[in-house]
């Protein structure tokens, strides 16, 4: 290395590894997103289907929501709205994140037991033999 000058190799090497590590990532960023926007569809799904439900259509309308976030799940309502249920029109934004966190969370536990689960937010739905979830 006459005159003090750097190797080039060690430069190619070095803008090799970024743009491997680029790629990596742009790879690994749709599989992340496929994995939320299926975790929300759930949420919203199970949302809807409780929307519809029986039970909350026959509930007035200034109680409906309270009805909607019970069916979805249990005991996520009474983690977060338990002590302090909503008041007809209240809209409490810290809350609702707390709601859907914790029904993430319970989406991911029952994603990771083998079989498949009771769902209680379907109404009139029984389970079989089999362990699948059948409409009566």
């Amino acid at each position: 290395m006459p005159n003090g000058t750097a190797p080039i190799a060690a430069p190619r090497r070095l803008a090799a590894l970024l743009r491997l590590a680029t790629l990596l990532l742009l790879l690994a960023a749709p599989a992340a997103a496929r994995k939320q926007n299926r975790a929300a569809r759930q949420v919203n799904n199970r949302r809807r289907e409780c929307e519809k439900s029986e039970k909350c259509m026959a509930e007035h309308e200034d109680y409906r929501h309270n009805c909607v976030l019970h069916c979805q799940s249990p005991a996520c309502y009474e983690e977060v709205y338990g002590v302090e249920e909503l008041e007809p029109g209240e809209v409490d934004h810290k809350r609702s994140g707390l709601f859907t966190r914790c029904m993430h969370a319970e989406n991911r536990k029952a994603g990771s037991r083998t079989g498949s689960q009771p769902q209680p937010w379907k109404q009139g739905a029984t389970v079989d033999a089999s362990g699948q979830q059948r409409a009566v």
